[in-house]
Protein backbone atom coordinates (compact mmCIF):
# COMPACT_ATOMS: atom_id res chain seq x y z
CA UNK A 1 0.00 0.00 0.00
CA UNK A 2 2.77 2.26 0.95
CA UNK A 3 4.75 1.75 -2.52
CA UNK A 4 1.38 2.20 -4.23
CA UNK A 5 1.25 5.38 -2.60
CA UNK A 6 5.03 6.49 -3.08
CA UNK A 7 4.28 5.28 -6.90
CA UNK A 8 1.75 8.52 -7.23
CA UNK A 9 3.02 11.71 -5.36
CA UNK A 10 4.56 13.90 -7.97
CA UNK A 11 7.37 16.02 -7.23
CA UNK A 12 5.61 19.17 -8.60
CA UNK A 13 3.56 18.62 -5.25
CA UNK A 14 6.60 18.71 -2.85
CA UNK A 15 9.22 20.83 -4.14
CA UNK A 16 10.86 24.34 -2.46
CA UNK A 17 9.77 27.06 -4.89
CA UNK A 18 11.38 29.36 -3.49
CA UNK A 19 15.22 28.68 -3.93
CA UNK A 20 17.72 30.64 -2.98
CA UNK A 21 19.92 30.48 -5.88
CA UNK A 22 23.26 32.24 -7.04
CA UNK A 23 23.76 33.80 -10.38
CA UNK A 24 27.74 34.76 -9.51
CA UNK A 25 30.25 31.94 -9.49
CA UNK A 26 33.07 34.82 -7.89
CA UNK A 27 31.05 34.77 -4.77
CA UNK A 28 33.48 33.72 -1.66
CA UNK A 29 32.80 30.24 -0.01
CA UNK A 30 32.73 32.65 2.98
CA UNK A 31 30.00 34.96 1.90
CA UNK A 32 27.69 31.47 1.02
CA UNK A 33 28.69 30.20 4.55
CA UNK A 34 26.69 33.28 6.12
CA UNK A 35 23.89 32.88 3.47
CA UNK A 36 23.40 29.33 4.30
CA UNK A 37 23.81 30.14 8.12
CA UNK A 38 21.29 33.25 7.96
CA UNK A 39 19.08 31.18 5.61
CA UNK A 40 19.10 27.61 7.46
CA UNK A 41 19.89 25.56 4.67
CA UNK A 42 22.62 23.52 2.92
CA UNK A 43 22.83 24.21 -0.52
CA UNK A 44 22.69 26.92 -2.88
CA UNK A 45 22.36 26.07 -6.72
CA UNK A 46 24.46 28.16 -9.08
CA UNK A 47 22.17 29.63 -12.17
CA UNK A 48 23.17 31.32 -15.47
CA UNK A 49 20.95 34.18 -16.81
CA UNK A 50 18.29 32.20 -18.17
CA UNK A 51 17.70 30.15 -14.86
CA UNK A 52 19.33 27.00 -16.15
CA UNK A 53 21.34 25.20 -13.46
CA UNK A 54 24.88 25.08 -13.84
CA UNK A 55 26.08 23.87 -10.56
CA UNK A 56 25.25 23.67 -6.74
CA UNK A 57 27.32 24.61 -3.74
CA UNK A 58 26.72 22.33 -0.49
CA UNK A 59 28.03 22.55 3.28
CA UNK A 60 30.13 19.49 2.59
CA UNK A 61 31.80 21.47 -0.27
CA UNK A 62 32.92 24.24 2.35
CA UNK A 63 33.84 21.65 4.84
CA UNK A 64 36.31 20.15 2.46
CA UNK A 65 37.63 23.75 1.94
CA UNK A 66 38.11 24.50 5.41
CA UNK A 67 39.59 20.69 6.03
CA UNK A 68 42.30 21.59 3.48
CA UNK A 69 42.93 25.23 5.45
CA UNK A 70 41.77 27.10 2.51
CA UNK A 71 41.36 30.65 2.88
CA UNK A 72 37.38 31.10 2.68
CA UNK A 73 37.58 34.66 2.01
CA UNK A 74 39.48 33.61 -1.41
CA UNK A 75 37.78 30.66 -2.50
CA UNK A 76 34.64 31.03 -4.72
CA UNK A 77 32.01 29.08 -5.85
CA UNK A 78 33.24 28.62 -8.97
CA UNK A 79 36.17 26.62 -7.89
CA UNK A 80 34.16 24.54 -5.55
CA UNK A 81 31.17 24.02 -6.67
CA UNK A 82 29.83 20.52 -8.59
CA UNK A 83 29.32 21.00 -11.83
CA UNK A 84 27.91 18.16 -13.14
CA UNK A 85 24.98 18.38 -11.14
CA UNK A 86 22.17 15.73 -11.01
CA UNK A 87 18.59 17.36 -11.67
CA UNK A 88 14.89 16.12 -11.83
CA UNK A 89 12.39 16.99 -14.26
CA UNK A 90 9.25 18.89 -12.54
CA UNK A 91 7.03 16.11 -13.59
CA UNK A 92 8.84 12.67 -11.98
CA UNK A 93 7.38 11.16 -9.11
CA UNK A 94 8.62 11.09 -5.54
CA UNK A 95 10.18 7.53 -6.27
CA UNK A 96 11.96 8.48 -8.96
CA UNK A 97 13.85 10.93 -6.69
CA UNK A 98 14.34 8.23 -4.12
CA UNK A 99 16.05 5.47 -5.82
CA UNK A 100 18.60 8.41 -7.33
CA UNK A 101 19.08 9.44 -3.64
CA UNK A 102 20.10 5.74 -2.93
CA UNK A 103 22.13 5.18 -6.08
CA UNK A 104 24.08 8.71 -6.37
CA UNK A 105 23.82 9.72 -2.49
CA UNK A 106 23.01 13.31 -2.88
CA UNK A 107 20.99 14.81 -0.49
CA UNK A 108 19.78 17.66 -2.84
CA UNK A 109 18.27 17.97 -6.10
CA UNK A 110 17.73 21.00 -8.61
CA UNK A 111 14.00 20.22 -9.92
CA UNK A 112 13.26 21.61 -13.55
CA UNK A 113 11.58 22.08 -16.07
CA UNK A 114 11.83 20.66 -20.27
CA UNK A 115 14.44 23.08 -20.98
CA UNK A 116 16.33 22.65 -17.86
CA UNK A 117 15.54 25.97 -16.17
CA UNK A 118 15.22 25.73 -12.31
CA UNK A 119 11.87 25.30 -10.96
CA UNK A 120 12.43 24.47 -7.45
CA UNK A 121 14.22 22.28 -5.07
CA UNK A 122 14.22 19.06 -3.69
CA UNK A 123 15.90 17.67 -0.54
CA UNK A 124 15.87 14.48 1.31
CA UNK A 125 14.08 16.11 4.21
CA UNK A 126 11.50 17.37 2.02
CA UNK A 127 11.11 13.84 1.13
CA UNK A 128 11.39 12.30 4.32
CA UNK A 129 8.21 14.73 5.20
CA UNK A 130 6.59 13.72 2.16
CA UNK A 131 6.89 9.79 3.15
CA UNK A 132 5.92 10.51 6.60
CA UNK A 133 2.31 12.33 5.64
CA UNK A 134 2.18 9.05 3.21
CA UNK A 135 2.53 7.30 6.23
CA UNK A 136 0.13 9.05 8.39
CA UNK A 137 -2.65 8.97 5.69
CA UNK A 138 -2.36 5.65 5.38
CA UNK A 139 -2.13 4.73 9.35
CA UNK A 140 -5.73 6.92 9.27
CA UNK A 141 -6.98 5.25 6.44
CA UNK A 142 -6.52 2.15 8.30
CA UNK A 143 -7.81 3.09 11.66
CA UNK A 144 -11.16 3.97 10.28
CA UNK A 145 -11.59 0.63 8.57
Amino acid sequence: MLNNLLETLKVSEYIVKDVVVLRNTNTTLSEVASIMANKDIGSLVVIDSNDRVIGIITERNIIKAIAENLDLNKETVGDHMNKNVETISVDALIIEVLKKIIEKGYEHYPIVDGEGRLKGLLSLKDISRAAFRSIIAIISTLSTK
